[in-house]
């Protein structure tokens, strides 16, 4: 968690989009959530094929959520005084985090062999 806010933190600040670590951190937290009903569903459903279509749709709701919320953040206020858009390198980074959110989600569900 530590390791892909400050990543996402570093890749901001040297897209020139500061974005406050505690806006990160929060949307970095959303996927916990998701992780929480993933794990459940690996409970109730063991190790079938049901689960993993369980898994691909929270992981997509995670993934779709992260990059609804950081999509939606205030610019600065010097960006918002000139009227600056968001440089497309930002919304890349956005779209990283955003596909960055399956894997850690995999990595963060529990396995049985």
């Amino acid at each position: 968690y530590v390791l892909e806010v400050g990543g996402f933190y570093m890749a901001f600040y040297f897209a020139s989009s500061p974005v406050p670590v505690l806006e990160l951190a929060a949307n970095a937290g959303y996927k916990y959530v998701h992780v929480v009903l993933m794990v459940v569903s690996r409970v109730l459903l063991g190790g079938s094929s049901i689960y993993y279509l369980f898994f691909l749709y929270f992981a997509a709701c995670a993934a779709w959520s992260t990059q609804r919320f950081m999509s939606h953040l205030e610019p600065s206020q010097l960006r918002q005084q000139y009227g600056v858009p968001a440089s497309r390198l930002t919304t890349h980074i956005i779209m990283a985090m955003a596909v960055a959110q399956v894997p850690i989600c995999w990595l963060l569900t529990p396995y049985s062999a």
